[in-house]
């Protein structure tokens, strides 16, 4: 009897073992169970920011694609105004000669033959010759020049100058203008890059070979906020423009100084 009861003790001790350590593993568990969670729930977290900035990213790199769509298609339709406004005096000039063709005849005189190039030539005289023309930095920035295209037309030019306009590029087809250029008007919204640093002290070495004939020059500061080194850029193109180089002030100083001394040793 004593030995059964010893027996039953020895059991229920073991059950009670058994059952703390089921316990402490439940336990356990438990506590592996909620980090887990945690750690789910901050990934989750992670992954739901990380796909809204992809979102976001997308969402704004659409809304500079439409921009730019729109811009490229303004200027599309600007340049086909321009064609058809050319077209327009090509036929005028056309009928202009075959009224003369038509009163040489009468008259029994010698008709006078134009080929396309030279009414070409005269009618592209008329209107490039009589228009002010707007020109983007954006025109470079796709390979082609519309002053260069049309130089030995154009009299009037407004050129609106950013930090994408290529200076060499605009000077070089300014030259090519020749005596012609009537009037020339720089807008500049932002200070050009040159020489891969956008710091009005760059522009100071640029040199036209032949200085603008142009009888009117004008360099406008066209930004929202004007600031002091926009000014200053201006200031350097206006002079470049105008004498083919930029004298700035510590040079002019200098030269005062260096012909002063030479009178003094005279």
């Amino acid at each position: 009897m004593d030995d059964w009861v010893s027996q039953l003790r020895t059991e229920l001790s073991q059950d009670e073992q058994e059952e703390k350590r089921l316990k402490q593993r439940k336990k356990r568990l438990g506590q592996s169970l909620a980090s887990n969670e945690a750690l789910l729930s901050i990934s989750q977290g992670k992954h739901d920011t990380r796909v809204a900035y992809y979102h976001a990213q997308i969402a704004a790199l659409r809304r500079t694609m439409e921009v730019e769509i729109n811009l490229i298609g303004r200027d599309l339709s600007r340049l086909k105004s321009l064609t058809n406004g050319c077209n327009r005096e090509l036929q005028t000039v056309k009928r202009r000669i075959e009224l003369e063709t038509q009163r040489n005849e009468e008259t029994r005189n010698p008709a006078v033959f134009y080929t396309y190039r030279e009414i070409k030539r005269e009618a592209y005289g008329i209107f490039y010759g009589k228009n002010v023309f707007h020109v983007d930095s954006k025109l470079w920035a796709w390979g082609a020049s519309f002053i260069s295209t049309f130089s030995a037309y154009l009299k009037h030019i407004k050129v609106h100058v950013d930090s994408r306009t290529s200076i060499p590029d605009l000077f070089q087809d300014i030259q090519r203008c020749g005596s012609q250029l009537q009037s020339l008007r720089l807008e500049i919204s932002e200070v050009p890059t040159y020489r891969g640093s956008q710091k009005p002290s760059t522009l100071s070495s640029l040199k036209l070979q032949a200085p603008s004939s142009a009888q009117k020059i004008k360099v406008l500061c066209s930004a929202t906020t004007v600031t002091a080194e926009l000014n200053e850029a201006c200031s350097i193109l206006h002079e470049v423009l105008a004498k083919g180089f930029y004298e700035s002030p510590d040079w002019v100083f200098r030269c005062k100084q260096e012909r002063s001394s030479k009178r003094r040793s005279l």
